[in-house]
């Protein structure tokens, strides 16, 4: 079945955070805890990429609004269409990011979770991307928290700071998954 193509406009770009947040929910401040692996999965990318990109952290909340669409995406079907509103960089870490959890984009991971999940199955699908796209929000807060704290590159040199001493250690942190590392 061919996948419907919506456009999206600046408002409709910025609403994706809250429509997911509605659906999914916030990470409790245990729960930051119990999922830090995720969480480092998703910072240990993004950092990567900003070494080899030099990126800012407004492209980090572009991709990470991006890979929320992707989900929204996956979950109803459809796919949507940016036109100009991202720069390269910011698409580029979008879809890192979206093959570290999404099964559409990385056929490994697919074969993996297809074990488990029904990715056919849209409750299948929502149960699958809960917990990303929690720590997705996660993060969007932080970098929100630490651009205003330390300045339009602040989250980016907050992960620096904390998560330089992993980069070695990158093939741990394949996959969001625990189950499927390496």
């Amino acid at each position: 079945m061919k996948k419907e193509i919506i456009e999206i406009n600046t408002y409709k770009f910025d609403k994706i955070v809250s429509t997911l947040q509605k659906k999914f929910g916030n990470l409790t401040e245990s729960e930051e805890n119990r999922y830090n692996y995720e969480l480092c999965t998703l910072e240990m990318h993004i950092l990567q990429q900003h070494m080899e990109k030099k990126l800012m952290d407004r492209q980090v909340m572009e991709a990470l609004k991006l890979v929320l669409f992707k989900v929204e995406g996956c979950l109803n079907n459809v796919e949507y269409e940016f036109e100009q509103l991202l720069d390269r960089e910011s698409v580029e870490l979008a879809e890192v990011i979206a093959r570290l959890f999404i099964p559409f984009e990385e056929e490994t991971l697919k074969a993996e979770l297809s074990k488990k999940y029904d990715l056919n199955n849209k409750e299948c699908l929502s149960e699958l991307f809960e917990l990303p796209v929690k720590c997705i929000l996660k993060i969007m807060k932080s970098v929100e928290s630490w651009r205003k704290w330390s300045g339009s590159n602040g989250y980016l040199n907050f992960i620096k700071e904390q998560l330089n001493q992993l980069i070695g250690q990158m093939d741990t942190f394949e996959y969001f998954y625990k189950e499927i590392r390496k």
